[in-house]
């Protein structure tokens, strides 16, 4: 009776040994590998960014399948910020930093990238290369037409948009230049990053700001110049020699889903940080 006592006792202890593994083995699993997540999914902002956003999207989905992600038509960075503040996107993007008024309904924004701000003409515009005196003719008019005897057709940003303050800024000569061109009457201008590039591609003889990104993410059929000799695009990365890059922001709401968090985590992760190089970008994350 004693030897059977001891063996139901001996069989209870294994088993609870069993339990006890099992219930470790199944919390050490879940930690490594946590719920798939789900849900929508949704960014809009600078069209500078939204071919980049695209392809981050295709890259953070193949680890969550169930998310849904969808990328708005361009808003501008402002218009994503609102956008975002009135609780329609999860996550926005921006080519420029908070304004105070926007820090103080919630928003923050981190740095994601940067990528250099191009000069960009049609596939057939016999150009490759120009000098900042150069692109200053070429706004203010004093160069009318390209080597093959063709219109030179500028495509501008509105004064306050941020490439206009970046193209000012390159030099006195553009400065004015600007001013001039703004001045013209029957000026062509772009408002947002999408529409420049659309019509950057649409107009023959056109010349006009963009950035490699956008450029390289959405396929553009457009033709981007190098600036006194000096390529924005060397060996397929951005040439640490181009100085005009511009910043783009991964901005959020005062209180973040799980799903933009992740998301915004896979970003400065080393998998997005390939991403952005490869779409013609500096990443300035963890995953640099």
């Amino acid at each position: 009776m004693e030897n059977m006592q001891e063996t139901g006792q001996k069989r209870k202890k294994i088993l609870q040994v069993a339990v006890a593994l099992t219930l470790a083995w199944s919390a050490s699993a879940a930690v490594a590998n946590p719920a798939p997540l789900s849900g929508e999914l949704t960014i809009g902002g600078t069209g500078a960014a939204l071919g980049l956003m695209q392809k981050l999207g295709e890259e953070f989905r193949k680890s969550h399948p169930a998310v849904q992600f969808k990328v708005l038509p361009s808003l501008g960075s402002g218009g994503g910020i609102k956008a975002l503040l009135a609780g329609r996107l999860t996550l926005s993007v921006s080519s420029r930093p908070l304004k105070d008024d926007e820090r103080q309904k919630g928003a923050s924004a981190k740095e994601i990238a940067r990528t250099p701000l191009v000069f960009a003409t049609g596939l057939k515009t016999p150009v490759s290369s120009l000098t900042l005196e150069q692109i200053a003719a070429l706004y203010s008019g004093k160069t009318s037409q390209w080597s093959d005897g063709s219109l030179v057709r500028p495509v501008l940003r509105p004064l306050d948009d941020i490439d206009t303050h970046m193209v000012r800024a390159m030099s006195p000569a553009l400065e004015q230049a600007l001013q001039t061109a703004h001045a013209h009457a029957g000026k062509n201008i772009a408002i947002t990053d999408t529409d420049t590039a659309d019509e950057l591609e649409r107009i023959p003889g056109s010349f006009g700001s963009s950035t490699l990104t956008l450029i390289r993410a959405e396929g553009r059929a457009l033709k981007i110049l190098a600036v006194d000799g000096i390529q924005p695009l060397a060996a397929g990365q951005v040439n640490p020699r181009y100085p005009y890059l511009k910043s783009i922001y991964l901005v959020a709401p005062a209180a973040p889903s799980a799903l933009a968090q992740a998301f915004a985590e896979f970003v400065g992760s080393a998998a997005g940080a390939k991403v952005l190089v490869q779409t013609g970008n500096v990443p300035t994350g963890a995953g640099q």
